[in-house]
């Protein structure tokens, strides 16, 4: 099992969460990420509460990131 919270470079980190957000085209275009020891922030909007929590679990499942904060908001 990977240990989440090793030291993983920002910019590496941020590259695999955009792969990962970009299975779902047309959903996330508008989001932000930002991420800061293994600490990941979500901004930007998003149509619908499933989006949100869909973004969130999308992050929450790449290496390097231990916690997400998702500030996304439903328009």
């Amino acid at each position: 099992m990977t240990n989440r919270y090793y030291y993983d470079p920002p910019h590496d980190c941020i590259t695999r969460i955009h792969r990962e957000l970009a299975r779902y085209p047309n959903r996330f275009q508008g989001v932000r990420v930002s991420v800061f020891n293994g600490e990941a922030t979500l901004l930007g909007c998003v149509r619908t509460y499933y989006e949100k929590q869909l973004a969130q679990e999308c992050v929450r499942t790449v290496d390097g990131v231990g916690q997400v904060n998702n500030m996304l908001k439903v328009l």
